[in-house]
């Protein structure tokens, strides 16, 4: 009788596969629909809801902040250093505005939750 060759563990530790083998769930577990598996607990979810606004003013600063550094490193023009301080102005303003949004949300988040507990302080 003649044995199949081993298994070099190697390539599969390199490649960070597990090559146990799965449990059978049963019917009961495919009723209640998709599972985490086991030890992949990305761990708490996010703690406030994605905030689609401030995704875009920040995106904003940044693209403003980005054309600023490469309008003054081109060195061109004055028209071009004009652009360059401009974008940089905006990139400023925009990230007080951030600041100012991302505090006026916290609080509208703790009077809501404040009032959701029956207007308690």
């Amino acid at each position: 009788m003649r044995h199949p060759p081993a298994k070099d563990m190697r390539d599969d530790h390199a490649r960070r596969r597990n090559t146990r083998p799965t449990a059978d769930p049963g019917p009961r577990a495919a009723a209640a629909g998709p599972r985490p598996v086991a030890g992949s607990d990305s761990g708490p979810g996010p703690a406030h809801p994605v905030d689609h606004g401030m995704r875009w003013l920040l995106a904003a600063t940044g693209a403003c902040l980005l054309g600023c550094a490469v309008l003054i490193a081109v060195d061109g023009s004055d028209f071009v250093t004009f652009v360059g301080i401009a974008l940089g102005g905006i990139a400023f303003v925009l990230l007080l505005s951030a600041v100012f949004y991302a505090i006026g949300r916290s609080e509208d988040r703790e009077r809501a939750e404040r009032e959701s507990r029956g207007g308690q302080p």
